[in-house]
């Protein structure tokens, strides 16, 4: 098998045409190439893939299942190597003050990482931190008080830009020595409502921790409260109850007195997105702010709990770093 390295753009270019027209003459045109030379590229990207991605007959073209998650990844590239593109070109504009706001529940937990890979990506910017509940950015992300807000799914942005940057598993954390604590996964059924510890309205949290029972906000009588993530971890050690808690926000150190299960299956995920007003600068901080987390791997105290959305961001255990 060909190493993956070998790709070029322009091969990538002609599979995901091909697999738009579905004609070996026509892509080629499209392509300014003549049809031999387009049939030799996409068989030296299937021996790359080692996948086959297209049947061929004398009759017609088609893509195998195979090709239409090869041709998906492969648009995703071309739109990020686009936007790296577009970011070259604008790099002048991106200077001065960058607003950034981020949720409680993210934002010091995900901040010790960014930070340094927005330093790199945006080096004449000077970066200011916000952080504040989701409604709170969105009303500052409209008036013009933020430049970019990163937020979890599910939003209300429809006249704002919003970019995918990773998915976030929720662990829960028990008591060390609960009845749950040795289970290797815990299924909704084994958590009882009146046990839960939840954030305070107006969190995102509180409702994907409801989400994640497939319970609405009537149905649970919560054990209690909480102001913020390090209140509920606290509150868990003392004997409290249990809470959800997201994968970065983890922590495992000698003595601690909580433990953290992942659910079963579906697991409980949360996706994290940058969100930015519609005009052409705002766009260009949101690409640098996605960028920048391209390629960082972000450590989850050992949990497999954060998975790349468009492939931007993945987790180990262990030390950060940059992939690549």
């Amino acid at each position: 098998m060909n190493d993956l390295r070998s790709l070029s753009v322009r091969d990538l270019e002609a599979v995901v045409v091909l697999g738009e027209v579905l004609h070996f003459g026509r892509a080629a045109e499209q392509l300014g190439m003549a049809q031999p030379s387009l049939s030799a590229l996409v068989r030296r990207v299937e021996a790359a893939v080692g996948l086959v991605l297209f049947e061929r007959t004398s009759r017609r073209c088609a893509v195998t299942a195979d090709g239409v998650l090869a041709i998906a990844v492969a648009r995703d590239i071309l739109d990020r190597v686009a936007a790296l593109s577009r970011l070259r070109a604008g790099h002048g504009q991106l200077e001065g003050r960058l607003r950034l706001g981020q949720i409680p529940t993210l934002g010091p937990y995900l901040t010790p990482f960014v930070l340094p890979a927005l330093r790199e990506a945006v080096p004449t910017m000077q970066i200011y931190f916000t952080e504040a509940i989701t409604s709170r950015l969105l009303e500052m992300l409209r008036e013009d008080r933020l430049d970019a807000a990163i937020l979890t799914r599910p939003v209300d942005v429809d006249d704002l830009v919003s970019m995918p940057l990773f998915d976030e598993e929720l662990l829960l954390a028990v008591p060390a020595g609960h009845r749950l604590a040795g289970r290797a996964r815990v299924r909704r059924g084994d958590v009882a409502p009146d046990e839960m510890i939840l954030l305070e309205h107006g969190h995102c949290l509180r409702d994907q921790s409801l989400a994640a029972l497939s319970m609405s906000p009537g149905e649970v009588s919560p054990a209690a409260h909480a102001t913020g993530i390090e209140t509920l971890r606290s509150m868990v050690g003392s004997g409290v109850g249990c809470a959800f808690v997201p994968a970065l926000a983890r922590r495992d150190e000698p003595g601690e007195l909580v433990s953290y299960r992942r659910m079963a299956d579906p697991v409980p995920t949360r996706s994290v997105i940058v969100v930015v007003r519609p005009n052409a600068r705002a766009v260009l901080v949101g690409e640098a702010i996605a960028g920048a987390l391209a390629g960082l791997t972000l450590p989850a105290a050992g949990a497999p709990s954060i998975s790349p959305a468009g492939s931007r961001v993945s987790v180990r255990s262990g030390n950060p770093r940059r992939s690549g």
